[in-house]
């Protein structure tokens, strides 16, 4: 019997380290998945600055103590992309546009719609550009609540 002990017990511990190597392959196979979405962004962003006007304006508040990177958008599709849940969303409607800035991920996002017929404004009619309709048609675009959206302008030191 003792031979089937000792049979047993490296069973037992050949299932132990099985187990440990299971658990590692998911540790590695999750962290994967993390890097993954990471250097998908990191690519969105470097693909937006490589098409897009990029500038270092300096520090945005003296409290925030951090650098901001100031880019300029032509297409409403990589804005819309980078500002999916941004901090926060300012915009302005003059000169015949409707310019749109947003704060996300310590970047400074910036477009402009030229009005009317605008690639991204055809779901937003140019007699609808009351304060609540461009915020509503904002925070359904960018996936951003109301009371983070404002009407104004964002001013950069």
């Amino acid at each position: 019997m003792s031979s089937l002990r000792r049979f047993q017990d490296k069973i037992d511990v050949l299932d132990l380290i099985i187990s440990i190597l299971k658990d590692h392959e998911k540790s590695l196979s999750d962290f994967i998945e993390k890097m993954d979405a990471f250097i998908k962004e990191v690519s969105v962003l470097k693909k937006v600055g490589e098409e897009n006007r990029i500038s270092r304006p300096g520090r945005f508040t003296q409290r925030d103590n951090c650098n901001a990177i100031s880019v300029g958008c032509r297409r409403w599709s990589d804005f819309r992309e980078v500002s999916m849940g941004a901090r926060l969303v300012v915009f302005e409607v003059r000169d015949g546009g409707l310019y749109i800035t947003s704060m996300s991920n310590g970047f400074i996002f910036k477009h402009f719609h030229k009005l009317p017929g605008s690639e991204a404004v055809t779901s937003l009619p140019p007699e609808s550009l009351d304060v609540g309709n461009v915020k509503r048609w904002l925070s359904d675009e960018l996936k951003v609540p109301e009371n983070r959206i404002v009407e104004g302008h964002l001013f950069e030191p």
